[in-house]
């Protein structure tokens, strides 16, 4: 045992001045670890001395002692003193010695001088001579790869898939990165990696660290089309029995989608069954039911036709064949109702059209909406393949929905003898019959004509009335008043209105007025003997006449009789010494109308070369001696006498004097 012991002291001795001269030849990096320590029984036992320069991976832990601890675990060789054991021993070789056991032992065999089996060994050795070892700060690990969960990735718009970023070494100290889209339009990215497919085309997403390193990692995106739409090159199939097949085909829309793939589907299989190809067949006689072809990339995109097994429609015929209506101003509804003429048909299914659904809707039952007017055909069609139909013609007429006028401008006072128009605003303006018809509720007020002209008969208050004649029943109505028209000197009066006091003052005052421009003093209070009248004023009253009328006939009578007396009386009248002279001279003063009725030359009358009236007044002025004649013209009533009317018949007096009696 003794032998033994020296022989192990010396090869202590050995080994350390080997180590020794070696670290004068290399750097303290690369020194081998020389760690005394106690070996275990084991190690003892097996009596194994390990040359190895290099220690296991995954069991080598370095270990240092330095006043101050460092960041990173260097790979150089350390030799260590240490009274304090370590967690593990390194594959390097190693003679210890010790009385107490190491934690753990190593692959070759060791020879430890200390007392205490050391904490950890490195995987080389290492000669310390400072207290302080070279280190290596966290802020100095860089990120040195980025690797993506996904290198490429294909998806339909709309949808999102999440990228995640792997950051190497686990240790660096900054493992945040950025997202980016190479094509916002194609794709986006938002801060945590989740991307979102925009449209049809191709992106990159760049993962990029923020540690300054400038590495990256890339996945390339491919947003491709879905289907948007399925064709059938048919849209009903008929069987006419048990076994019998057809062939369908899909065309998968858009061309561009990325999976055209269909499936096939039979709602029912006790009528059809379809294989994958599309074929379909027959399994029963007589039914009916869809199959569809189904869009496999997800986008539920289907299209359907209908198989009918067994016999078809061969008549089909509707309750209605023509029907026209009037549209009022809500829309109107009827019913159409078909009939399949063969019972056995299997599929009794129909179809509804509108030619013109501005004009008229169907339902799906039949109903039919009317909306305006003009013509429509609705149509019933067999849908199971037959191409067995019906048809109803119709006409839509518009009716009267309203007839109106404008308060603000529509007249509703009328003078007799006048005329209004009855303005009427027929709504709505397509309507198919605007005329109106039109009637009064006291003719003898007012009448109205076809075009809605009212006309004034008499004083009073009348209704009138539009109606639409297109059986719409829509009516409107005006109230009229008719007023007498304001009396003028060449109003038209009727035998009661021209006789009225008011009048007869007005026509009194008008000859008063004319003696005055004579020349004469009128006298109202004066009743003298000498006087002049109208004996008769119904002569020209057989037909209206205005106040100027009267007057100028009035004085025509009395130039006709006073001028006949003074000739009569052997006198002389304006120069006329005889009755035939005057005679031809009175007649240049009348004429008759059509009827004849006499007129008078109002221009001659008046005329102060034949003026009676005027010579009147200077023949009894200066045959008096008078510088003026008093004259006076009123009216008195006839007592006891009336006319055929019944009115009170009035004389017009005309008075005058030329004595001296008059104060």
């Amino acid at each position: 045992m003794k032998k033994l012991l020296s022989l192990l002291l010396v090869a202590t001795i050995i080994t350390s001045t080997l180590c020794v001269s070696y670290f004068a030849f290399d750097n303290v990096d690369n020194l081998s670890n020389i760690t005394t320590s106690e070996p275990t029984d084991k190690e003892i036992e097996t009596s194994t001395i390990s040359t190895s320069d290099e220690a296991t991976p995954d069991e080598a832990t370095p270990d240092e002692i330095t006043t101050e601890p460092s960041s990173p675990i260097t790979e150089s060789s350390t030799i260590e003193s240490s009274t304090e054991p370590s967690s593990s021993t390194t594959e390097s070789s190693t003679i210890e010695s010790s009385t107490e056991p190491s934690s753990s032992t190593t692959e070759s065999s060791t020879i430890e001088s200390s007392t205490e089996p050391s904490s950890s060994t490195t995987e080389s050795s290492t000669i310390e001579s400072s207290t302080e070892p070279t280190t290596t700060k966290p802020t100095d690990i860089k990120v040195s790869s980025i690797k993506l969960n996904t290198k490429n990735h294909t998806m339909y718009s709309n949808q999102y898939v999440q990228l995640k970023a792997t950051v190497l070494p686990n240790n660096a100290y900054n493992k945040s990165v950025t997202w980016k889209s190479s094509n916002s339009k194609i794709a986006i990215v938002d801060k945590n990696g989740k991307v979102k497919a925009l449209k049809v085309g191709n992106a990159i997403i760049t993962a990029t660290s923020t540690d300054g390193s400038n590495v990256s990692a890339q996945c390339k995106i491919k947003v491709v089309q879905r289907v948007t739409k399925i064709k059938l090159n048919k849209s009903i199939i008929n069987l006419s029995k048990k076994g019998k097949t057809a062939k369908l085909k899909a065309t998968v829309l858009p061309n561009n989608a990325y999976n055209k793939s269909v499936t096939w589907k039979a709602n029912n299989t006790k009528v059809v069954t379809v294989d994958k190809k599309g074929k379909i067949k027959a399994t029963t006689n007589k039914g009916a039911t869809y199959v569809n072809a189904i869009a496999k990339d997800g986008s539920k995109k289907k299209a359907k036709l209908l198989v009918v097994v067994g016999p078809k429609v061969k008549k089909i015929t509707l309750n209605k064949t023509s029907v026209t209506l009037n549209r009022g101003a809500k829309n109107r509804t009827f019913q159409l109702k078909k009939a399949i003429k063969n019972k056995n048909a299997t599929y009794k299914g129909v179809s509804w059209y509108s030619s013109n659904k501005n004009v008229a809707t169907v339902d799906k039952n039949g109903k039919v909406t009317i909306k305006h007017r003009g013509k429509v055909v609705i149509t019933v069609k067999a849908r199971d393949g037959s191409n067995k139909s019906a048809k109803c013609k119709v006409t839509v007429r518009q009716l009267v929905t309203k007839l109106s006028y404008n308060k603000a401008t529509q007249k509703a006072e009328v003078y007799k003898n006048k005329t209004i128009k009855f303005a009427v605003t027929v709504v709505p303006s397509n309507a198919n019959n605007k005329k109106l018809t039109y009637s009064s509720s006291n003719k003898k007020v007012a009448t109205v004509n076809s075009k809605g002209i009212i006309k004034g008969i008499k004083a009073g208050t009348v209704t009138i009335t539009a109606k639409a004649k297109d059986g719409s029943r829509k009516a409107v109505k005006l109230t009229v008043k008719v007023k007498n028209p304001p009396i003028s000197d060449n109003t038209k009066l009727t035998s009661k209105q021209l006789k009225s006091e008011s009048t007869l003052k007005r026509i009194c005052k008008k000859f008063n007025d004319y003696f005055k421009s004579c020349g004469a003093v009128v006298e109202p209070k004066l009743k003298g003997t000498h006087q002049w009248y109208v004996e008769n004023t119904s002569t020209y009253l057989d037909k209206e006449v205005s106040i100027n009328d009267f007057y100028i006939q009035t004085l025509c009578l009395w130039i006709q009789e006073m001028s006949s007396d003074t000739l009569g009386n052997d006198g002389e009248w304006n120069g006329i010494k005889d009755m035939d002279e005057l005679d031809k001279l009175l007649n240049s003063f009348i004429y008759r109308d059509k009827n004849g009725y006499p007129k008078y030359r109002k221009n001659l009358i008046l005329n102060k070369k034949y003026n009676g009236l005027d010579w009147f007044v200077n023949y009894y002025s200066n045959r008096c001696g008078r510088d003026q004649l008093f004259i006076y013209i009123d009216y008195e009533k006839m007592n006891g006498q009336k006319d055929i009317q019944g009115n009170q018949e009035y004389l017009i007096k005309f008075y005058y004097d030329w004595q001296s009696n008059i104060d």
